[in-house]
């Protein structure tokens, strides 16, 4: 905002909207404007009169959200628990401006300010760095593998010309202390010529086997115990207070003559276990889905990379304002119906039957950013028989979506790890048998 003129003591007065509607309510705290008068803030640029310019994928905005991230998220092109901005500094013609920002985790993030395109990170992860307590200037060795440490508040970035007449880019950091560090290198920043890259549908598959290929031997042996209990002791109305306090991941399984049922407990601070998708079959791509992956042939191969005879997925979500249930039966024996793509351009997954169990008993029930979601599932209509089939191969997780209910943007699941792609619908849709865990029908 600029003076619209000032008091009869000095004071800037401004004329300042009331009319005010953040891009990002999560990040709001950190406001800077570039010298063309446009707004940066984490993670997004917005001109005076309100047009988005650019925006960067901001999947743990702020303070808390960073809570929920491991130190695995460390790399390079991923921003976590973006907090303040620093500073916006010039560097040249090609680059432009610089905008600057910190991590509530230590670490400060670089990006060009005209178009949002990541540069790069200096400082680590305060769950991976040193921790800052030098009473010297450390080496240059050091500095590298230190981090500013959690929940570093303050600090700047500065264009400055020194008395030698030279400009340095200088920051000012501390907590324990009050350090001026000089950043070099950012005059050195350039942009990558236009040009045309060449990826081929068979270089995707290589790289899909070999990232299935390091998931295998990443993933430890893992068992869910599915306890048996009395018919009709588990009420479907949302309330655990039936079931054992035992839980795996916020999940737990049981299962009784007719029925496989379902309870997940948990929280999520975007949207809580919402789905605005119109595609039944595809809820997985839209929002909030608590999923249960099963084989339920007692013949297929353990070591498959895809969905075999017998291999199903349940996913519960939300459809119409209502909690569903839907069947993914990927291979039926003998089936001649028409079958259901899941494709990108680069491959499909094919699914013989796709349907909303319209048996399946669903409720959920929320608690400002917590829930619990309970279901029951007819064994018949899964083709699952516990007493014959007392060990199998199976998974359970969460897609969870974004504030609007409108994008998956992350997948957990409880043994399967090579679940980090939110954006190609058939690695979304397909099942990884391989990497499931083991359930005991006790």
């Amino acid at each position: 905002f600029k003076p619209q003129g000032f008091s009869a003591h000095g004071y800037p007065l401004y004329n300042v909207p009331t009319d005010t509607l953040p891009e990002c309510p999560g990040s709001c705290t950190s406001f800077m404007p570039d010298s063309s008068g446009n707004i940066i803030q984490l993670l997004s640029s917005t001109t005076p009169e309100g047009r988005l310019r650019w925006r960067y994928r901001n999947e743990w905005p702020t303070l808390h959200a960073g809570h929920r991230t491991t130190a695995r998220g460390d790399e390079p092109g991923v921003v976590i628990a973006p907090l303040r901005t620093w500073g916006i500094v010039p560097v040249n013609d090609e680059i432009g401006e610089v905008i600057a920002f910190t991590s509530n985790l230590g670490c400060i993030y670089f990006m060009t300010a005209d178009d949002g395109l990541f540069i790069g990170r200096v400082f680590r992860d305060a769950r991976l760095g040193l921790v800052w307590n030098s009473e010297t200037p450390p080496t240059p060795e050091v500095f590298a593998e230190m981090s500013l440490g959690a929940e570093h508040f303050g600090g700047t970035l500065q264009k400055v010309r020194c008395a030698d007449g030279k400009y340095r880019y200088l920051f000012v950091a501390g907590k324990n202390h009050c350090s001026v560090i000089e950043l070099t290198g950012l005059d050195t920043v350039r942009r990558i010529p236009g040009g045309t890259i060449t990826v081929t549908r068979d270089q995707i598959m290589e790289v899909e086997a070999e990232r299935l290929r390091r998931a295998g031997q990443k993933t430890l042996p893992k068992t869910l115990h599915v306890p048996r209990v009395a018919n009709d002791s588990i009420k479907v109305d949302g309330n655990a207070a039936e079931w054992s306090a035992g839980r795996t991941e916020g999940f737990a399984l049981a299962y009784d003559d007719t029925h496989i049922h379902v309870l997940y407990q948990g929280k999520d601070a975007q949207a809580t276990f919402q789905n605005n998708g119109v595609n039944p079959l595809e809820l997985f791509k839209t929002g909030d889905v608590i999923d249960v992956m099963l084989q339920t042939n007692p013949k297929a191969n353990p070591r498959r990379d895809k969905a075999a005879a017998g291999d199903i997925r349940i996913s519960f979500s939300m459809f119409e304002g209502k909690p569903v249930c839907v069947l993914y039966d990927f291979v039926i024996p003998d089936y001649k119906g028409p079958k259901i793509p899941f494709s990108s351009p680069w491959r499909t997954v094919w699914c013989d039957r796709v349907v909303m169990l319209e048996d399946a008993k669903v409720q959920v029930q929320r608690r400002g950013e917590y829930y619990t979601l309970e279901a029951s599932v007819p064994l018949e209509d899964i083709g699952l028989d516990p007493k014959k089939l007392r060990s199998t191969r199976g998974d359970v997780g969460r897609v969870m979506s974004d504030a609007s209910a409108t994008e998956a943007v992350e997948r957990v699941y409880w043994s399967n790890k090579n679940t980090a792609i939110t954006a190609d619908l058939p690695s979304e849709a397909g099942l990884q048998p391989r990497l499931w865990g083991t359930f005991i029908f006790e």
